[in-house]
């Protein structure tokens, strides 16, 4: 019944989804990235999105208390 719990659910499972995405698309030919360049655009954006949605899962955790 507590909304921030059902959100906190809701976006580990976008974590997750997008982890299976970096792993299914950009992680494929990590073998091939140059350690001098900046890495793909897919892998950049699936990194801010990882860090994006781990936040969102702490910070919904935290309101649990308070809904």
């Amino acid at each position: 019944a507590n909304p921030a719990f059902t959100l906190k659910l809701t976006l580990i499972g976008l974590a997750g989804a997008n982890a299976l995405w970096f792993h299914l698309g950009a992680y494929r030919s990590a073998s091939t990235w140059d350690t001098e360049a900046a890495a793909p655009r897919s892998a950049r954006f699936a990194a801010v999105a990882s860090l994006a949605f781990w936040l969102a899962v702490i910070s919904c955790g935290r309101l649990l208390a308070y809904l």
